[in-house]
């Protein structure tokens, strides 16, 4: 009894085996039997074109410094490569002499005005004193005979020497007053030079190369330094693909990155002009505004235009030979014999606006449907087909 428990157990076992492998294998001969297409989804979102490229700076606007007086450099205070912002010092002359030649001019100043204060007060007080009135008495007392003509000439001599007096002083304050102008237009032409011992940055600027270094003596406008200025504006030239080139308007805007940092700039689209080489090119031009670049300096541009929003296709789905009317093979999941398989259906759709790796279509479709990209076969309505996992 044990004995033939045992050899229907063991065929049992035997034939769930066989069932199992009878069962995996025709579900692998039947998804070997199969086309295999690959797939991707339908989604709505903006339509945009985009466009990246990479270009070399050739050139930049180059401004020479010059010395604005002769001395010898105290301190320079930036070196090739480096940045600097409009009014920031950049060289520093020995203005030594120059200060202590500005210190004798405010003593003498000070030395003349003093003098000119005492010579201005003495003739005040002269003047204040006035005699006139007393000459007038004198007069009539002298005319009717109270006093002797000794006297009255005597008061009258008095009057005499102290207007003299006044006079003189006047010659005295013209002659400090003009001392005076003089020291003054001394001092500002030695404020001015002073002033020209510091060299500032006139815009934004870049250090492209210092010829002097501290100790040097320099005649005035002497080149000391050239600085890269990129603030009055900096073109390039960029080929574009006419089809895309066509979807742009002066005014447009793209990111420009630098190669080396971090940080972005904008640019504009200022022309547009076909390729003298090629009739499918069109050279672009745009114009920065800020930021400063070396010469030899790789710039990234980046564009991404939006031109449309709806339901979105992927280019790999269509028929690139086709214009406007596409036919997609979309996947629709069903029940079968092994499980859900994967159905084949028709879909016809108009393409109205075609972007960088998407397009625009007229018709509506659920976003996430699944279109066919590829297939190892030629498909058609009702074909039951194996998706590939990418």
């Amino acid at each position: 009894m044990e004995k033939n428990q045992s050899v229907w157990w063991k065929i049992f076992r035997i034939f769930a085996i066989t069932m199992l492998l009878l069962t995996f294998f025709s579900k692998t001969f039947y998804h070997l039997s199969l086309p295999v297409v690959e797939v991707t989804s339908v989604y709505d979102d903006a339509l945009s074109i985009e466009w990246f490229s990479t270009v070399e700076v050739e050139s930049v606007n180059v401004e020479r410094v010059l010395a604005n007086v002769s001395a010898s450099v105290k301190e320079v205070l930036v070196k090739k490569g480096d940045r600097v912002k409009a009014g920031d010092v950049l060289v520093i002359f020995d203005d030594a002499s120059l200060r202590e030649q500005l210190a004798g001019l405010e003593l003498n100043k000070k030395a003349v005005s003093t003098q000119l204060a005492l010579v201005n007060q003495e003739k005040a007080n002269i003047e204040k004193s006035d005699q006139s009135e007393a000459l007038a008495v004198a007069k009539t007392l002298y005319e009717s005979g109270v006093i002797a003509k000794a006297e009255y000439q005597a008061k009258l001599t008095a009057a005499t020497d102290k207007k003299l007096a006044a006079n003189g002083l006047l010659s005295t304050v013209a002659q400090y007053s003009s001392e005076l102008a003089t020291i003054d237009r001394e001092i500002d032409l030695v404020e001015d030079r002073l002033n020209a011992c510091t060299l500032v940055a006139s815009s934004n600027l870049q250090v492209q190369d210092v010829t002097i270094v501290e100790g040097d003596f320099v005649s005035i406008h002497q080149e000391v330094m050239s600085l890269q200025n990129t603030t009055e504006g900096f073109s390039v030239a960029i080929e574009m693909d006419s089809e895309y080139a066509s979807r742009l308007s002066l005014g447009d805007k793209a990111q420009v990155k630098r190669a080396t940092a971090f940080d972005t700039t904008e640019c504009k689209l200022i022309s547009k002009e076909p390729s003298p080489q090629r009739s499918d090119i069109e050279v672009l031009t745009f114009e920065i505004t800020e930021g400063m670049f070396s010469i030899g300096e790789k710039l990234s541009f980046n564009m991404i235009k939006r031109i449309g929003s709806g339901t979105l296709i992927p280019k790999a789905s269509l028929n690139p030979s086709a214009t406007d009317k596409q036919t997609l093979y979309i996947i629709s999941e069903e029940e079968g014999v092994f499980g859900k398989r994967n159905v084949v259906k028709e879909m016809t759709v108009t393409v109205t606006n075609t972007g960088t790796s998407n397009v625009l279509v007229e018709e509506s479709i659920m976003a996430g449907t699944k279109i066919v990209s590829f297939s190892s076969r030629m498909l058609k309505a009702g074909d039951i087909v194996y998706v590939e996992d990418k």
